[in-house]
């Protein structure tokens, strides 16, 4: 994740390995390892280890080339924002699963869960 979804979600995700981006030396936040490189970031990874990037805008973007498969959540809202997922290709993604989850108690809107693999 990017130092500032980090500090949106205003702590580390518990029971996993918090990696941070961010363009700021010398930065330490709770629970997290600071990296100020994609390369250095990802030389810290285990060899064929799944990694989740959970945002924001820039470092979607910046991985987004090395996904292999994507978790993608639509929900059925419209809000005024600055930062978006990158746009994907239909031509280089295959859509694998979708479910649905109406809006109800738990949820203020309607949303899908897609699973998309790259294609070879």
């Amino acid at each position: 994740m990017g130092r500032k979804t980090y500090t949106a979600i205003g702590r580390a995700l518990p029971q996993r390995r918090n990696l941070v981006l961010s363009r700021q030396p010398g930065l330490f936040l709770e629970g997290a390892e600071v990296f100020t490189s994609q390369e250095a970031l990802l030389a810290a990874l285990p060899p064929q280890e799944e990694v989740f990037v959970i945002g924001g805008a820039e470092i979607y973007a910046l991985f987004l080339p090395l996904a292999q498969c994507i978790y993608l959540t639509e929900v059925q809202v419209s809000v005024a924002g600055d930062a978006f997922f990158p746009h994907l290709h239909p031509e280089e993604w295959t859509e694998v699963s979708r479910q649905f989850f109406a809006q109800d108690e738990k949820n203020e809107c309607s949303f899908d869960i897609i699973c998309l693999k790259r294609k070879p």
